[in-house]
């Protein structure tokens, strides 16, 4: 009986040591050890600096204007019997372009003319009895006095009924009719507006930081304007003028600039001014898509594929283009893939087709 126990208790130490020999070499042998992967060198495409110039441009958002463009308003009231000119027609100075109805107005200087050739002939008469020393000079000065005032209100009356032929003040083309037959016109009521296209103007607001720069220079920055819609079309001008007060709530003030080509646009317009306030030349430029961040740039040194940092602060820039110093012409800079690299990573190398 002792022998049988004996023999149970050695066949349960052997099964469990095995399963400690079994858990031992499981932790030790069997434990899938990590597996080394090869990751390929990222893909980047390069180009170089190219040699060349740029210009350093700002542009502004303008409305076209006439440089003479006058609201006509009758100087009579009245019915408007008729307005013979059309939008877009072209009007000479002093040419009719309207008629007030002139029934009221015509009455009042028959009036006035009879009233005058009264007054006329009174005074005819007693100029010649105060000649004789017939009247006295009381007498002939209050004849002549209401000889002088019938004359003003005829020639008022007559000025009145002439009144009623509205006339262009200026030649140019008519913008707009305000009015049309049959409206009762007055004088705080325009008729039609007058516009010369052959001298429109833009005016621009520019931040202040830039007022030093155009006050000085004004005359020597070229401009150039295009229309916001699809026309892009190219046109010329000049500053004429850059106002001497700044906004104090918007920090801008105003530049009027002339346009060349006026028969590409029409008042109201919007346009985009572009000023180029510098020019560089013989520099070594750069698209802005190889930066990864402001002036931080990526080059790939060819000894040993691996990429670098370096920090450029550009001299000169364009809206596309800046450039950097002569001595970095041939670094193989990093156009695309430099968003994600470490410094010193090995790369794969392809090749841009530069700015």
């Amino acid at each position: 009986m002792r022998r049988k126990k004996v023999k149970g208790v050695f066949k349960y130490l052997v099964l469990f040591s095995l399963t400690v020999f079994a858990v031992w070499y499981w932790q030790t042998r069997m434990v899938e050890l990590p597996v080394r992967v090869e990751v390929p060198a990222p893909v980047v495409t390069v180009i170089r600096a190219e040699r060349g110039g740029l210009e350093r441009e700002l542009s502004f958002r303008g409305y076209v204007e006439a440089e003479s463009m006058v609201t006509v308003l009758p100087l009579v009231g009245g019915r408007l019997d008729e307005l013979s000119v059309q939008e877009g027609q072209r009007v000479t100075d002093g040419q009719i372009v309207a008629s007030i109805d002139r029934t009221s107005y015509q009455l009042q200087l028959n009036q006035a003319a009879s009233a005058f050739a009264s007054a006329r002939s009174s005074f005819e008469r007693i100029s010649r009895l105060y000649e004789q020393g017939a009247v006295t000079q009381q007498t002939y000065d209050q004849t002549k006095a209401q000889y002088d005032a019938m004359q003003s209100q005829y020639e008022l009356a007559q000025l009145q009924l002439d009144h009623t032929e509205v006339k262009a003040p200026v030649s140019g083309t008519v913008l707009i009719r305000h009015l049309s037959a049959g409206n009762l016109a007055s004088v705080q009521s325009p008729i039609i507006t007058i516009a010369d296209l052959s001298r429109l103007q833009v005016r621009i607001n520019v931040p202040q930081e830039y007022y030093d720069l155009f006050s000085s220079r004004y005359d020597s920055i070229p401009i150039r304007m295009r229309r916001t819609d699809d026309d892009q079309r190219a046109i010329t001008g000049r500053i004429i003028r850059v106002s001497q007060y700044i906004d104090a709530e918007s920090k801008r003030f105003e530049v009027l600039c002339k346009i060349d080509e006026p028969e590409y646009l029409r008042p109201g317009m919007s346009v985009v001014v572009s000023s180029i306030i510098e020019r560089y030349t013989d520099q070594y430029l750069l698209p802005y898509q190889v930066q990864s961040s402001q002036n931080t740039l990526w080059y790939v040194d060819p000894a040993d594929s691996t990429a670098h940092q370096l920090v450029i602060v550009p001299e000169a820039e364009s809206d596309e283009l800046f450039s950097v110093p002569s001595e970095y012409r041939d670094l193989l800079f990093i156009i695309e893939g430099q968003h994600f690299l470490r410094e010193g990573q090995q790369v794969s190398v392809g090749q841009g087709d530069g700015p």
